[in-house]
């Protein structure tokens, strides 16, 4: 079997707060293949894109990390600029919530697209870089790319602007894209057709993706697989229409609950607050918010592991001491 286009291997991302420090991360392990699709879905502060700015090598330098982060096999925890910029566009690219903060607001659209091909292609012409930045353009549904090409980002709707985002993420074919929020500030209509784009382009070229996001919704249309995160910890994975259909662990269960619907109008909530992430804590995370384990003490003192749930065939794991009296 060819070697995982990602691999996240105890991941521990901790920083320092008021003489101490505070774990972002405790303990994050993941894997993904070429294709394949997963799912980071987590309250805000669950360490979904802490987890993804680690894999691309772009946590603050007074970040303490442990751990280790392999992107096409290279190692990204210690890197240097060298291997880092290497990996960045080339091996894996990455498409932020805001579109206005990730594109030069001063440069033409087109340019900047130019400069990523001109990056990672070495020996690729002015000329022909600009024909690959106009294919970009179209194939993300940019309608008349060579017009558009010396446009400027305020020039663009907001769902046009996510599109040269994902445009400039793929110029340079990487393997895995990772996107963040990426439809958070787009209404209904247009999140559909960026998801659809996504969608697209990743099966057209076998490229991995990793979606970060607190919808829900966004999530079980796009992907195969979900991680969900609470407390710095992955705490259930498997099949996303598995676990949408049957969540092993009490925080997946009070998440989907949240999600209103035709049949369930009132929208329901998750008691009490996140954790956090001061040390020191003991025992599950989400204990204190917990209705399985709040009254039983191994659950506020131990740390329930990620272990297979129900049938391990299924590549479904949940770190709940009583995941078995949660349904299927």
């Amino acid at each position: 079997m060819s070697e995982p286009i990602l691999t996240v291997d105890d991941l521990v991302v901790e920083y320092p707060k008021q003489g101490g420090w505070q774990a972002a991360l405790r303990g994050v392990s993941i894997a993904l293949d070429a294709g394949e699709s997963l799912g980071l879905v987590g309250e805000s502060g669950s360490g979904k894109s802490t987890l993804a700015l680690a894999m691309l090598g772009l946590l603050p330098d007074s970040a303490r990390v442990g751990g280790s982060v392999k992107v096409a096999g290279a190692e990204v925890v210690g890197a240097g600029a060298k291997v880092l910029n290497r990996i960045r566009g080339r091996e894996i690219g990455l498409v932020y919530q805001d579109a206005l903060v990730s594109l030069n607001p001063v440069r033409n659209v087109g340019g900047q697209i130019t400069e990523v091909i001109r990056r990672h292609r070495p020996g690729t012409g002015r000329r022909e870089a600009r024909t690959l930045a106009v294919e970009a353009l179209g194939k993300v549904g940019i309608t008349d790319p060579a017009r558009r090409f010396s446009q400027y980002p305020h020039e663009f709707s907001g769902g046009m602007r996510q599109r040269v985002a994902i445009a400039m993420a793929l110029a340079a074919h990487p393997r895995l894209l990772v996107t963040d929020e990426v439809t958070t500030a787009l209404d209904v209509t247009v999140q559909a057709q960026v998801l659809g784009l996504l969608t697209t382009l990743r099966s057209d070229s076998d490229m991995a993706m990793i979606v970060v996001s607190h919808d829900l919704d966004v999530v079980r249309g796009v992907t195969e697989r979900v991680a969900v995160m609470y407390g710095g910890r992955i705490v259930e994975t498997g099949p996303t229409a598995a676990v949408f259909a049957g969540p092993a662990h009490p925080y997946t269960a009070g998440l989907i609950a949240s999600i209103p619907s035709i049949e369930r109008p009132v929208i329901s909530f998750i008691p009490g607050q996140p954790p956090t992430g001061q040390a020191g804590v003991s025992g599950c995370a989400f204990a204190p918010r917990c209705s399985l384990g709040r009254e039983r003490a191994i659950c506020h003192e131990s740390v329930p592991g990620l272990l297979p749930h129900a049938d391990p065939a299924a590549e479904r794991r949940s770190a709940c001491h009583f995941s078995g009296e949660m349904p299927v």
